[in-house]
């Protein structure tokens, strides 16, 4: 066992980004989760139609989870080589890309409907329930990436902070405003379904603006202006696609299986599509943990290969892989 790394700094950063990383993740997650929460105590029937919809998110955020770890796989060596220019200019290429897919998403979720809601379910009631909820949600599509990408991009550099707080910020709004909006509390008219989707794309808009205020004028380290990230140069793509697609065709692949399974569920019951709207929230708590310990690894490894300090990428890989098995483990024995 003489390869693994003994330096506790070594220990202590990889822990310190994972924890960080895992907790933004989660409380991601959430945002939409608290959907699918606070509507199951309102209505099965809600609840399994914010359930489907919310698929649709998952696989868009796990595409520009794959589009956002090119960014930090880049990012993370020129960050070695003290070069921010070079990473602005890989970010701006992600995030265009990131945006570009949020409108696809968008657009789609607008012109077809029914087409992509009734994949998932052939319950009158819940395609109903769901036509409500996507009516809004579709635009939190083009929003997301907006912000998320961003976020991506500040990992390359180990600002890891600013994901949580917002995260938090996101979620602590959207859980208030569902309070009022989906049980017509404080005032407000009952809206169900359709509140909870107005309490999600409320939040995604304040987190945009929170996260464009503090990379435009807080971040110290990347410096971004919006020309960088307007600026159309697509310089070294090859290289950024070749760290990129492998990444996000896993994730897409990953992503339709879990489609497949809540389509085949949701054609079988609205319980059995509830029942495993529910199971799903428990999976993607104990998931965050294994993909944000990779993040972690890729910023790691990424910087040291930016730092000249080659000679230190084997043992961190096997010291790495063995981590992994544990994490494993213990994500398995929480299941």
């Amino acid at each position: 066992m003489g390869f693994l790394i003994k330096d506790k700094a070594f220990y202590k950063t990889f822990i310190s980004i994972s924890v960080a990383l895992a907790l933004q993740q989660l409380l991601n997650y959430s945002v939409n989760l608290a959907d699918n929460a606070m509507l199951g105590s309102y209505s099965e029937v809600s609840m399994s139609g914010s359930a489907i919809v919310s698929q649709i998110h998952y696989i868009l955020q796990l595409l520009i989870n794959g589009i956002g770890t090119g960014i930090v796989m880049i990012g993370s060596r020129y960050w070695g080589m003290k070069k921010p220019e070079q990473i602005r200019h890989f970010i701006s290429m992600g995030w265009k890309i990131a945006v570009a897919l949020g409108a696809l998403f968008t657009i789609a979720t607008i012109a077809f409907p029914d087409t992509i809601l009734s994949f998932f379910s052939n319950d009158a009631k819940v395609l109903e329930q769901g036509r409500q909820y996507l009516r809004i949600m579709c635009w939190t599509f083009l929003i997301f990436p907006v912000s998320y990408c961003l976020m991506w991009g500040l990992r390359s550099v180990e600002t890891t902070f600013i994901g949580p707080v917002l995260s938090a910020v996101s979620l602590i709004m959207n859980i208030c405003l569902n309070y009022i909006l989906i049980f017509g509390k404080l005032g407000a008219p009952e809206m169900g379904i359709r509140g909870a989707a107005l309490a999600t794309l409320a939040s995604r808009i304040v987190e945009v603006v929170i996260m464009l205020s503090y990379v435009f004028l807080g971040d110290k380290k990347l410096r971004i202006k919006a020309k960088d990230l307007l600026r159309f140069d697509f310089t070294d793509i090859k290289l950024y696609l070749k760290a990129t697609l492998p990444v996000t065709g896993t994730l897409l692949t990953f992503a339709l299986g879990v489609s497949a399974q809540t389509a085949i569920l949701g054609h079988f019951s609205t319980a059995a599509l509830a029942a495993n709207s529910i199971m799903g929230i428990v999976w993607q708590i104990t998931g965050v943990v294994g993909m944000t310990c990779g993040s972690a690894s890729a910023i790691i490894i990424g910087k040291a290969v930016g730092e000249g300090r080659e000679d230190m990428i084997n043992s961190y890989s096997k010291t790495l892989q063995l981590l992994y098995v544990f994490i494993g483990i213990i994500s398995a024995g929480v299941l």
